[in-house]
């Protein structure tokens, strides 16, 4: 799938990274135009990034807020139940059967199966 928040996603970092940049050379009295004030910050700018996107990864991204614009799929966690109902009959013989299956998908990934034949 094609991912059509990239755009998006790239901005967003950046844009807090620049934040986060100036917040940190304004609480530490540093001078930007000093190359070595500038570059003594990325290690604490890549810090709190990495830190932003894990809690994205991990929870952010099932926030309504994002979903949409940043976030291209629905958040589908929970427990779904349903029921599916067959009427197969065999081709080959007169003998067939109707059973009814019901399915209980629960989040992260667990099934349970149900099978009651009807006939």
């Amino acid at each position: 799938m094609k991912n059509i928040t990239i755009k998006s996603s790239v901005y967003i970092l950046v844009g807090v990274s620049a934040v986060v940049w100036v917040l940190f050379a304004y609480l530490g009295g540093l001078d930007l135009s000093k190359i070595k004030d500038f570059l003594s910050l990325i290690p604490k700018v890549v810090t709190i990034d990495l830190l932003l996107i894990a809690f994205f990864v991990k929870w952010g991204w099932k926030l309504r807020w994002f979903r949409g614009w940043l976030v291209p799929f629905p958040n589908l966690n929970g427990t779904w139940t349903g029921v599916i109902y067959s009427h197969w009959k065999n081709n080959d013989s007169i003998v067939g059967f109707i059973y009814q299956l019901r399915l209980v998908a629960t989040a992260p990934l667990k099934l349970q199966f149900k099978v009651k034949y009807l006939l």
